[in-house]
């Protein structure tokens, strides 16, 4: 089953089940309504006598609920299967079935690059040059611009570009977005420029994690990118665990739609902003 399909299927089923609890709570209220009231003996028995249809009635509504409740429950299991969380409500802080699923959509990966855009070369070769080049006081490499102007594109040539492979001790390509999960972010980074196991990790409170990444990079020269950030509170909340302050060969490249984040994230960054490709720069995959 598709995920959209599945999506639509598991939103249905809940509107359908709040229905059907919604019908079977007004009913009761009804016959309590009926009893609380002064309308005597037989008002009750009159209305009693309506019982009888409407139990059978709400035996079929209580019988659909429970098949819809057994269909929520194996959609839920299918869910886990691609690591979904349900729908929750949005003023307790969760996250909606939809924006998580779009969420997965727009999250990038290092290891998928794009072989049919040219036309990169002098950008990725600037830099490459500005995250190994030593003394110039950079801690942060930033790419801004628009979305669709090819900063994930060029930040995967950066990536994977070789003078830049043989500088860099270990490397960690983190997809930020929109909704950033702090912890998450974090150990992610950690598991990948480090020996440190996510079991171990697990049981580590917040502090630690920023403290023992802070430590990685400062004794080892790793290459952390943070690709799609969208606002300073994002830098924020994530940059006690990079060695902004310390002499290090660990960089950070990030890449983000807001200027002000590339520049808020270090006084002394480079910024590059990457020109529009035309058409003969862009092939058919």
């Amino acid at each position: 089953m598709q995920d959209k399909e599945m999506m639509k299927l598991f939103e249905s089923g809940l509107r359908k089940s709040e229905i059907l609890l919604m019908i079977w709570k007004m009913w009761l209220k009804s016959v309590l309504g009926v009893v609380s009231k002064r309308g005597g003996f037989k008002s009750i028995l009159k209305r009693f006598g309506c019982m009888f249809k409407e139990g059978v009635d709400l035996h079929k509504i209580g019988s659909e609920i429970q098949n819809i409740a057994t269909d929520i429950s194996t959609l839920r299991s299918s869910l886990e299967t691609y690591n979904i969380r349900p729908a929750r409500e949005s003023g307790a802080g969760g996250v909606s079935f939809e924006h998580e699923m779009q969420q997965r959509l727009r999250r990038t990966y290092s290891h998928i690059v794009e072989r049919d855009v040219v036309g990169l070369e002098d950008s990725v070769k600037e830099l490459a040059m500005h995250l190994v080049r030593s003394g110039d006081g950079h801690r942060v490499v930033s790419i801004w611009g628009m979305g669709g102007l090819g900063k994930t594109t060029l930040a995967k040539r950066v990536y994977h570009d070789k003078e830049v492979r043989q500088h860099f001790d270990c490397f960690a390509w983190v997809c930020i977005s929109q909704r950033c999960q702090v912890r998450d972010v974090w150990e992610e980074i950690l598991v990948k420029v480090s020996a440190v196991q996510r079991t171990e990790i697990a049981q580590t409170r917040d502090g630690e994690i920023a403290k023992k990444l802070h430590l990685v990079q400062q004794e080892s020269g790793c290459l952390v990118v943070l690709d799609d950030i969208w606002s300073i509170e994002t830098w924020e909340s994530l940059k006690a665990a990079f060695p902004l302050c310390a002499e290090t060969k660990s960089r950070i490249l990030l890449t983000t739609r807001n200027e002000e984040v590339s520049l808020h994230s270090d006084r002394n960054g480079f910024l590059f902003q990457p020109r529009s490709l035309n058409d003969d720069e862009v092939g058919n995959s």
